[in-house]
């Protein structure tokens, strides 16, 4: 039991704000304490010496046991347990050290201070049981004041306390995690259909619009025989929408490819001054309908360029088509090829149009992001073109670099690595 002097030294202790003497709140939950003795007069001398202890507002409620049976009764049918001060000597000599042991190992409570308190130390030298057992303190009775026994209480408690945070803390981001798990499969799901949907959809709608394209450019062809210049003028507008309409629609089976990872490239020595001809002579049309002048220059050394011939196609397509889209009547639009001082081959793709800020930069290089066509104020098309762009420059292993500005043109150049390419 506590020494005798314990109930003489009753005496309030100096704390800081969290004082272990500040009244507790009307409605306070209270700290739950264990205490188990054989001796009924330690329970009384120690629920005295603790009568008037609150800490952060909340006071203390002590569960008495006579025995290491009772005690783990307690225990077991008492949830939230912060402190055992347990006597080791009860029913048995380890009786104490036993309680100990059913409560870390078999129960698996490591958040529960633990305490022993002991009136014959001999039996249980206190190097000997805090090596073996996971206790938070050790103590004789004889040595335990009122005082003593406060700042034990006090130090366990806001132990248990920040125990129980850091658990708090972890259950919620376990939580937080399967949550994030949840979502990140739904959004993969939510995904995959999406890409399903766009591929099926674009797949449908490119079949007719072959037909369509097909047999408006027979009439054009053949200068529409038979049909008045109204009528020739309405095939022609066909024609250019089903054009239109089949570049959004094969921009979007390219876009869902590269989400699903279904690009194949098959790379080779090109000709880059052939494929630049080609894609010129293909936006021809464009170019020509919006009055841009079209021009290119491929710089000695920088006519070969090793990389998949119809990705690249794609890119300077997307590219040309932008700059052509993206500048005024009476504008240009450039391609070049140099290059560089560090041995680097840069296609670039030049325009006096419209330009953009930096944040429109960013914005376009985002998925189904429309800029502004500066000639007209519509928009221009399918939005995922300079997204595209992006992730055939990176799938070759090159960079993409962009500088800009409202009212200046846009320079969009390709950094063709020859050693990051054939790696």
């Amino acid at each position: 039991m506590i020494g005798a002097r314990a109930t003489d030294d009753i005496l309030p202790l100096v704390e800081d704000r969290e004082s272990a003497i500040s009244r507790p709140s009307r409605d306070a939950e209270p700290w739950l304490v264990l205490v188990a003795d054989d001796d009924s007069d330690v329970f009384e001398v120690t629920n005295l010496a603790l009568r008037d202890f609150a800490f952060q507002g909340r006071p203390l409620k002590l569960l008495p046991a006579r025995s290491a049976q009772e005690a783990l009764g307690i225990f077991r049918a008492t949830p939230g347990i912060a402190l055992a001060l347990l006597d080791v000597v009860m029913e048995s000599e380890t009786a104490g050290l036993d309680v100990v042991r059913e409560i870390r190992d078999a129960l698996r409570d490591t958040a529960v201070r633990i305490v022993l308190r002991t009136g014959q130390p001999g039996a249980a030298p206190e190097r000997v049981v805090v090596e073996s057992y996971d206790i938070n303190d050790y103590q004789s009775k004889a040595e335990l004041t009122a005082d003593r026994l406060r700042t034990i209480v006090l130090t366990c408690l806001r132990s248990y306390g920040h125990i129980k945070q850091l658990e708090d803390a972890r259950r919620a981001l376990v939580q937080l995690n399967a949550d994030l798990e949840r979502a990140l499969v739904a959004a993969r799901a939510a995904d995959r259909a999406k890409s399903a949907f766009m591929a099926t959809i674009s797949h449908e709608l490119r079949t007719p619009l072959s037909a369509i394209i097909g047999f408006s450019e027979i009439l054009v062809a053949d200068n529409a025989p038979g049909l008045a210049p109204r009528e020739t003028e309405y095939v022609a507008q066909i024609l250019a929408s089903g054009r239109g309409l089949l570049s959004i629609v094969n921009d979007v089976i390219d876009f869902v490819e590269l989400e699903t990872g279904r690009v194949r490239m098959e790379r080779d020595t090109i000709d880059l001054g052939k494929l630049v001809a080609y894609v010129i002579a293909q936006l021809a049309p464009l170019a020509k309908q919006r009055s841009v002048a079209v021009t290119s220059l491929i710089a000695p050394g920088a006519g070969q360029v090793f990389a998949d011939k119809r990705l690249l196609g794609k890119i300077l397509g997307h590219l040309l088509g932008n700059a052509i889209g993206y500048t005024p009547k009476g504008g240009s639009a450039r391609v070049e090829a140099r290059l560089g001082l560090d041995g680097l081959n840069r296609i670039t793709v030049a325009d006096n149009g419209v330009g953009m800020t930096r944040d429109e930069i960013a914005k376009a290089l985002q998925p189904f992001s429309k800029a502004t066509d500066g000639a007209t104020g519509a928009h221009v098309g399918s939005g995922i073109g300079l997204n595209i762009v992006h992730r055939l420059v990176q799938l070759h292993g090159w960079r993409l670099d962009i500088d800009s500005a409202p009212g200046q043109g846009t320079v969009v150049t390709v950094i063709v690595d020859p050693a990051r390419a054939e790696a």
